[in-house]
């Protein structure tokens, strides 16, 4: 059964991956696949290749993320993306913010980003690397 926040997921990152087109990656040792080619809103990938899965959902980053006082304190809210290597292990590496809120929002993104673990993309039966993007959403109650 697939659960709610696995839909909501990948729904995000459609939208996201729908924005701009990521560049293809030749396979080599250290191969780094990406989603290939969007046309419209559909998502092309290549054969074989399956997007990683992030253990626990959005909700567990929502739980361990920590809302920065210094944005709480300014009633910050928004989403930050951080761009990230789902590496062969489940880890994410070579964080990066794409779109930030600032008042230590990105900061706090790529902590929760670094503490979630993935099971990692596969292609063809194979543990690979592949490049992802997560939104995190800060909202006060």
């Amino acid at each position: 059964m697939i659960s709610k926040w696995s839909v909501v997921l990948t729904a995000a990152l459609l939208l996201l991956i729908s924005c701009k087109p990521a560049e293809k990656a030749v396979e080599t040792d250290s191969e780094v696949v990406t989603d290939n080619k969007i046309y419209g809103q559909q998502l092309i990938l290549e054969p074989g290749v399956e997007f990683p899965k992030l253990k626990g959902g959005l909700k567990r980053v929502q739980r361990i993320l920590d809302y920065p006082p210094e944005a709480r304190e300014n009633r910050i809210q928004g989403r930050v993306v951080v761009s990230f290597v789902v590496n062969k292990q489940g880890k994410a590496q070579d964080l990066k913010v794409d779109k930030g809120l600032g008042y230590g929002c990105d900061r706090a993104a790529i902590k929760a980003v670094q503490k979630a673990s993935f099971e990692p993309a596969t292609k063809n039966g194979k543990s690979v690397n592949f490049k992802f993007a997560l939104p995190i959403t800060f909202r006060l109650n």
